[in-house]
């Protein structure tokens, strides 16, 4: 009996040690042989559960589930695409919609939706960065003013602000001249990238204008970050930054700090460029945490990334300029990595976003659109 119990117990072990067996390699995609793609890293002990919703805007115009390895074979339509909690989900692809659990629209918005959508379940509230295009018939030239939109789950909309109305109020407030750029096939003054209603935090205490409930936006081109008073529509706070160029996914914790991915931090001539996850103090305007890989020049995107906050101190974190995602903790350990099936030893294929879903959301959300 001891025997058997012991062959048992030596092959529970074996059985343990070959599923978690990632878990104890120090191993990522930052070291794996080119050509390798899918879930290339996988650290089950301490990786977030459930599915990973990779979005393939500009490309495919929809958002596919990561199972296992592989993408699976089911997609959702449009881009920016939020699984809610009862089933349904946002996302665009030429009206911002929100879905029924069964695939049918709830409601739609024809407005041009771009960069951003964020969804807070606890308020009930959708914000989304629109542009509002304006054709000069003197030039025959088109430009795009960027506003943002935000719209109650039944499809009130109950927020408007809109750059063609305010642009004159912005650069007063960066005491600046926004210059007009040409980004085919439009013209543009601003870029904005990120969209947030600002949630319940600390820093409100100190200062007003991050009290819960205004809008916090992010502009690439300025660089500027800025809050929207929710009432007033006045812009009561701005910073630009020194220390790091450009960024995307920009939020406000509940701690009160501005925590986004940058792009690109200031650096030394000569030295390499590397992205990272930053948290600014607004109080002190300092950047309080860096967190990035090991070594750091293996993360770097010099154009879109994305960031999604997780349980416990972790990102979700999209390098889309290698078409890649990873899962990644306060001590800058990978506890997740994917590559872009569709990468090549020659070819690349960005991806705008990825985001982990939880299991219990999609299966809810598949047992009405096929059997699960």
């Amino acid at each position: 009996m001891r025997t058997i119990s012991s062959i048992i117990a030596l092959l529970l072990l074996a059985g343990l040690g070959f599923y978690f067996q990632d878990s104890f390699s120090r191993k990522t995609s930052l070291e794996s042989p080119l050509g390798k793609t899918g879930v290339v890293f996988h650290d089950r002990l301490r990786a977030t559960a459930g599915y990973h919703l990779v979005d393939n805007y500009l490309h495919f115009k929809n958002c596919s589930l990561v199972e296992k390895s592989e993408l699976a074979d089911f997609s959702f339509p449009g881009s920016f695409c939020t699984l809610l909690a009862d089933g349904s989900y946002v996302s665009y692809i030429s009206e911002l919609t929100l879905w029924k659990a069964d695939g049918s629209p709830a409601w739609k918005k024809s407005n041009h939706t771009h960069h951003d959508i964020s969804v807070d379940e606890d308020t009930g509230t959708i914000f989304a960065i629109a542009g509002d295009f304006i054709i000069n018939k003197t030039e025959k030239t088109l430009t795009r003013f960027d506003a943002i939109r935000g719209y109650a789950l039944n499809g009130d909309e109950i927020f408007y602000w809109g750059m063609q109305k305010y642009k004159s109020q912005l650069e007063a407030r960066l005491k600046i001249l926004l210059p007009r750029h040409f980004n085919e096939p439009f013209f543009q003054y601003t870029h904005f990238n990120s969209v947030q209603e600002i949630p319940e935090n600390a820093t409100a205490a100190k200062i007003p204008a991050f009290r819960a409930r205004n809008i916090l936006v992010n502009d690439f081109k300025s660089r500027a970050i800025f809050i929207i008073d929710r009432q007033t529509q006045e812009i009561v706070w701005h910073h630009i930054p020194e220390k790091w160029l450009d960024a995307h996914s920009v939020r406000v914790n509940k701690e009160g700090q501005i925590v986004f991915l940058a792009n690109s931090h200031a650096k030394k001539i000569g030295e390499p460029s590397y992205s990272a996850i930053d948290y600014f103090d607004p109080v002190t305007e300092e950047i309080v945490r860096s967190i990035t890989v090991s070594p750091k020049e293996g993360f770097y995107t010099s154009y879109w990334g994305s960031l999604q906050h997780l349980p416990d101190h972790r990102f979700l974190v999209t390098n889309s300029k290698s078409g890649s995602a990873f899962e990644i903790d306060q001590e800058g350990r990978i506890l997740w990595e994917w590559i872009n099936p569709a990468n090549t030893n020659t070819k690349t294929v960005p991806i705008y976003r990825v985001q982990v879903v939880p299991k219990a959301r999609v299966k809810k959300m598949l047992s009405i659109w096929r059997p699960f």
